[in-house]
């Protein structure tokens, strides 16, 4: 309602001195003069209650005056010359119900009973609007995407890999096809590194002939279709089980028949 950070911080405080007193229910209001109630304020009572300067006090107080939505005068209080002020009520409560509106425009389902920023209308109660989900949800939701992209990637290239061909053994060690692969898992944003090194080693000792630098040679032109397919947006689900996919059909010196 304010548009200014400060001045609706003013604005909230002087709406409190409007509030019935929790104790008898009776107004906090008590200096009245030409047919309004108003409260008196200093400079060093906005410092006090809400420890904001008297500049910033005075800028604020500026902004909820060209508004509309309170009125300023200067009385005498206590003896001296004292900034007096009021709600103009028609105005302030026009504001107030188009911004609700506006609230409920922006999000329109709300719990039976609450306000839309969160209050519940029973007075003193304060209710969090469930947006969150559970872990329930969230699990079931996770699970829904899983297997929606395990459909999408079947459509690639079938997996490099047969259940025959699952051993490391004898599989000799790799630094050079380590470090690619790791490179790899970053450049497409998979976190699986150690699976996609487990795989690159047995396709690489298991289905081709080649030596760590050929088979790295054929990742990096493997890299550079995905890639390219990647940016296109034709790749649905995973670009790194669509690379592997690539690596398997794409005639890059893999063993025939494999």
């Amino acid at each position: 309602m304010a548009g200014d950070v400060i001045a609706g911080l003013l604005l909230s405080q002087i709406v409190y001195w409007y509030l019935p007193s929790k104790k008898d229910g009776r107004s906090k209001l008590r200096v009245y003069k030409d047919g309004h109630y108003w409260i008196a304020r200093t400079r060093k009572d906005w410092w006090d209650e809400l420890r904001i300067r008297a500049k910033r006090a005075d800028r604020a107080l500026s902004i909820l005056e060209e508004k509309g939505l309170i009125d300023t005068a200067v009385y005498k209080f206590n003896g001296a010359p004292t900034k007096h002020i009021r709600i103009v009520k028609e105005k302030f409560l026009t504001a107030w119900t188009a911004r609700l509106a506006s609230l409920q425009e922006e999000q329109p389902i709300f719990p039976k009973g609450e306000y839309p920023n969160g209050l519940s209308s029973q007075k003193g109660k304060i209710d969090v609007p469930k947006r969150g989900k559970s872990i329930t949800e969230s699990t079931a939701e996770t699970t829904e995407k899983e297997t929606k992209r395990e459909i999408s990637n079947s459509k690639l290239p079938s997996s490099p890999f047969s259940t025959e061909n699952n051993s490391d053994e004898g599989i000799p060690e790799s630094p050079l096809i380590v470090v690619t692969v790791k490179k790899l898992s970053a450049f497409f944003g998979d976190e699986n590194v150690k699976s996609n090194t487990t795989q690159a080693r047995r396709l690489w000792w298991n289905e081709t002939d080649l030596d760590e630098e050929e088979f790295v040679e054929v990742m990096e032109q493997a890299k550079l279709i995905t890639a390219g397919e990647w940016s296109k947006g034709n790749i649905r689900g995973s670009p790194m089980a669509y690379f592997w996919g690539v690596v398997k059909k794409g005639e890059l010196g893999l063993k025939d028949g494999k």
